[in-house]
């Protein structure tokens, strides 16, 4: 899979029992990727997104 900046990412099947995935990264840079791109994962019931550092 491709991600901003050019960042490869190679998908990894998630360890048993669970339903989120994993993924690799093939470059360099990726908190600065996160840090520009990156959200927490949440449940459909919460309303809105939470910071990070909550």
């Amino acid at each position: 899979m491709a991600a901003a900046r050019g960042v490869r990412l190679v998908p990894e099947e998630p360890p048993a029992g669970e339903r989120l995935w994993w993924a690799r990264c093939r470059a360099g840079g990726v908190l600065g990727l996160l840090r520009e791109h990156g959200r927490s994962v949440r449940c459909s019931r919460v309303e809105r997104e939470q910071p990070l550092s909550a």
